[in-house]
């Protein structure tokens, strides 16, 4: 098929009307190709994750106190095209900070057609439009940030996504003197995103 200014193709093929997660709709022309002619084909992005890291994974890699709560379990989805599952973990003891970490894997139902990374991309960007500030980098993080609630200045949060995994990590400092101390919540966050990250390789 050849294009030139002032000349229509004749498309001798199909109109494919493609619709995206959170994109607007894709004209594909497919031509029959005629010799010496090569025919676009859409990019293959597989699902980077298959699976989950479980708890221990995450806490072998940084303190935490005692695991207290631990769940793996399926989650239900808007989206047809996808199939989600959850992994819940908490840890915690008396006089020291709780941890909390929720990863959610969003696998595409059609192999390669990157639903599940789109998912994953948007419910980072999602849950990050308010109280939120980027973090330039974390681990092996797409894309990461600091997530506050100033109706808890004793807790700090970290939401990151990577590749078709999005986590939110969380630590709450004990009651104390210290219990609105950020830089040090901050810092006890941050090394259990970095955990996180590190969990799912």
């Amino acid at each position: 098929m050849h294009w030139g200014i002032g000349k229509v193709a004749t498309v001798s093929g199909a109109l494919v009307v493609l619709a995206g997660l959170g994109v607007g709709g894709y004209l594909l022309f497919v031509d029959e190709p005629a010799q010496g002619d090569t025919v676009a084909t859409q990019a293959v992005v597989p699902d980077r994750y298959p699976a989950l890291p479980l708890c221990p994974d995450i806490a072998k890699r940084t303190a935490l106190p005692k695991l207290t709560e631990s769940s793996d379990r399926p989650s239900g989805t808007a989206d047809p095209e996808s199939t989600t599952t959850v992994v819940s973990c908490a840890w915690s003891a008396t006089g020291v900070a709780s941890s909390s970490v929720t990863l959610y894997l969003t696998r595409s139902n059609v192999p390669g057609s990157g639903r599940g990374e789109a998912s994953a991309k948007g419910a980072f960007e999602v849950n990050t439009k308010e109280n939120a500030v980027a973090i330039d980098a974390l681990a092996g993080a797409t894309k990461a940030a600091w997530v506050s609630d100033p109706h808890y200045i004793s807790r700090c949060a970290i939401r990151f996504y990577q590749g078709n995994a999005s986590a939110q990590a969380i630590v709450t400092l004990p009651k104390g003197p210290d219990s609105a101390d950020q830089e040090k919540c901050r810092e006890q966050v941050k090394a259990l995103a970095v955990a996180t990250s590190e969990a799912l390789g």
